[in-house]
């Protein structure tokens, strides 16, 4: 295949990525949360906290905020307390979570 073959599927793969992202309102760090909270549960790994999203993310608390107000809203995660810090909360994934985590992994196209 040629590269320039290749560049237009990317560019195709890219733009489709982005009207789903546009379609579902979501971004590129409500995925990488909701894959993370899914992984973990399902390799029994203590679940994220917002300490974790902050520096795996790279952004401010008050984007960390939003994004888990943003899932909550949408009933895709819920907060537990920390086991090993009362004070903390861990973030649990629900069903409705799950079945739009494995949506958008059957959405997104595949690289060859």
């Amino acid at each position: 295949m040629k590269n320039e073959d290749l560049i237009f599927i990317n560019n195709k793969r890219a733009k489709m990525i982005n009207q789903f992202f546009l379609r579902e309102k979501i971004d590129l760090s409500h995925l990488i949360l909701l894959s993370e909270i899914y992984i973990r549960k399902n390799e029994n790994i203590k679940l994220p906290n917002i300490s974790w999203i902050e520096s795996e993310l790279k952004v401010t608390f008050t984007k960390v905020k939003s994004l888990i107000e943003s899932l909550e809203r949408r009933e895709f995660i819920f907060k537990i307390p920390d086991p090993d810090d009362k004070r903390g909360k861990l973030l649990d994934i629900t069903d409705s979570g799950i079945s739009f985590i494995i949506n958008i992994a059957n959405a997104l196209p595949l690289t060859k």
